[in-house]
Parts: C-alpha cells; sequence; structure tokens
C-alpha cells in the first residue's frame, strides 16, 4: 500500500479522455471525474474526433462548446480532429500523444462514470506497479465484487477506466501484421470457454465488419503473457450501452456495483484463476436486454464456436 499520498498526488498520471457526439453522456464524465480525489492536481488530455456524417456535425459541435467550460483539473488541453479519426484511431494516437509527453497515462471514454476513489487507485497501483514487468495495464472496472480492500489480477485488460505505461503500450499495434500463434486451449481460455464472444470481435475486425482497438490491445497483453491488475471493487460504470456509441450494444454489465473502498492494499502481481472462473461464470449469465433476445445470443455464441473450431489453424496466420 502507498502511505504517503502527498507524494503520490504530485506525480500524477495524466488522464486521456475521448469524445465524439453524445454531451449528455460527456457531462455526465466530467463530472463524475472532477469529483475525484486528486482532480485538481490532474492534467486533463480531451480527444474530440470529427464529424463522420454531415448529420453528427452539430452534435460534435456542441460537445466542442461544452469542452470550452471545463474546469477543476489542474489543466486541461482540448485536441481536437477537423476530420473524423474513427474510436480505433483516435485511442492508439491519444493515448501515444499523452505518453510521448509522460511515461504513464490514465484513460477514459465519454461514457465511463468513475466513483470519486477512482483516480485515487490508478495512481496507487500505476505507482505501485510501475517497475513490474509481469503486468501490463490497470482496469478501473470489475466485472466481479472479489477481494474488497486488495487487489487481483488477470490475463484480461479492460476498456472502461484503464491505464498503462510507455513500456507496455510501445510494441502495441491494432492490426493483422502480427501473428497470434495460441493453441487451442490457449484460444478458449481467451474466449473464456465461449461464455462471451471475444473470438468473434477478433473476426468481425478481420472481415472489416468493426474496428476497434481492444480486441488487439487483449490479444497483446495476453498473448505476453502480462497481467491486469483489478480493484477489489468496480470503480466505474459504464453508460454506452444505450445504442449511442460505437462498437456499443444493450448489455447489462453493472447490476453487481457497490460502493467502492477508500483504500487499497496492492498485493504482488499473481495471476488468480479463481477470480478468472468467476468472471467466466459472471460474462456467462449477462444480461441482454429485450432489444436483444436470449436466443440470438446462444445462435452468436454457437456460430462463435463452429466457426472458431473451423478456423482455429488458418485464422490467425
Amino acid at each position: 500500500m502507498i502511505e504517503n499520498e502527498q507524494n503520490l498526488e504530485s506525480a500524477l498520471a495524466p488522464v486521456a479522455l475521448f469524445c465524439y457526439k453524445r454531451e449528455d453522456h460527456l457531462i455526465k464524465t466530467v463530472r463524475a471525474l472532477i469529483d475525484n480525489f486528486g482532480a485538481e492536481n490532474t492534467d486533463l488530455f480531451i480527444f474530440s474526433d470529427g464529424p463522420k456524417v454531415n448529420d453528427d456535425i452539430e452534435k460534435v459541435a456542441a460537445v466542442r462548446t461544452f469542452l470550452e467550460t471545463i474546469k477543476g483539473f489542474r489543466s486541461v488541453t482540448v485536441v481536437v480532429a477537423e476530420e473524423n479519426k474513427g474510436l480505433q484511431q483516435s485511442i492508439v494516437d491519444g493515448v501515444q500523444r499523452v505518453l510521448n509527453e509522460f511515461n504513464r497515462v490514465i484513460v477514459l471514454e465519454d461514457d465511463i462514470i468513475t466513483d470519486k476513489t477512482f483516480l485515487r487507485f490508478m495512481n496507487g497501483a500505476l505507482e505501485n506497479y510501475q517497475d513490474d514487468c509481469r503486468v501490463w495495464s490497470v482496469s478501473g472496472f470489475s466485472y466481479i465484487n472479489y477481494n474488497p480492500k486488495g487487489v487481483y489480477f488477470l490475463k484480461q485488460p479492460m476498456c472502461w477506466g484503464w491505464a498503462t505505461w510507455s513500456r507496455a503500450w510501445e510494441n502495441f499495434e491494432p492490426s493483422f501484421k502480427k501473428e497470434y500463434n495460441l493453441n487451442t486451449i490457449d484460444w478458449l481460455r481467451f474466449n473464456y470457454f465461449n461464455n462471451f464472444d471475444y473470438f468473434g470481435q477478433y473476426l468481425k475486425n478481420k472481415k472489416g465488419i468493426l474496428k476497434s482497438w481492444y480486441i488487439f490491445w487483449y490479444l497483446h497483453n495476453f498473448t505476453n503473457n502480462k497481467l491486469t491488475v483489478y480493484p477489489g471493487n468496480s470503480l466505474t460504470e459504464n453508460i454506452g450501452f444505450d445504442g449511442s456509441g460505437t462498437n456499443s450494444g444493450f448489455l447489462d454489465y453493472n447490476d453487481e456495483k457497490t460502493d467502492a473502498v477508500f483504500q487499497t492494499e496492492f498485493t504482488p502481481s499473481r495471476y488468480d484463476e479463481c477470480a478468472y472462473k468467476l468472471v467466466m461464470k459472471r460474462l456467462k449469465f449477462v444480461k441482454l436486454s429485450a432489444r436483444e433476445p436470449c436466443l440470438r445470443k446462444v445462435k452468436q455464441h454457437l456460430k462463435s464456436y463452429i466457426t472458431y473450431s473451423f478456423h482455429r489453424l488458418t485464422s490467425f496466420q
């Protein structure tokens, strides 16, 4: 545990916040972040993507008007893209830009609501594991309520409020140029034994149906056998599963969110198989809204498994 908070606050990591056209979501995200312990000592970098279609021009303009009013941080830097980059390129460029100046970064998108202890936890973890080569990522979100005053470690990073160091990001590339030579069991573990269709996300990116960055970040960490440190209770909530965001759906992940603890004991890094099994069980019972019937979910998982079995020897070359 980090005992000297004064020293920690003098070296708080910058926050990179990515937004597009959802002013209402963004306002909630920013207000929650301002309420965080340490916000006034945090440098905030906001990356505003350009409009993709004419119908989004006014929405993007409204977002940028709001960005001009943001206060409550040590500094606020707004980076405006004149043209639409898309989420993948925006994340990659923005994270790299911040890491070029700092050796660590905390990353948020415009639909992530943070607990007021979020920045304290993220900075504590970044400081505590900065020299631990086994740990490549920090997650503010947790699928499970687990070890409330401590942390746990998985090989899966998360993207709903996360952080990393330049040492972990330097060789990351969201493309198919890199080979992912995993055996059958590895791919099944990557896919939580088909309790969540991460493999399907990979195939959709390969087919050009999706253009996301996260699935590649997950592969980057998983194939290098690196760990992500998680809080015992979730410190973030994703409000973007209302169909308003890029690559979003209508899933409910947040029904087990509890009040966060104020202090965390940062234990030595060690992969936690028990936590993995609990997450797998949690994913199995992820709720679908009325717009995504359970039968469709079953069909998607079955199709993914058949496709996975057929492609496992050829799809990752």
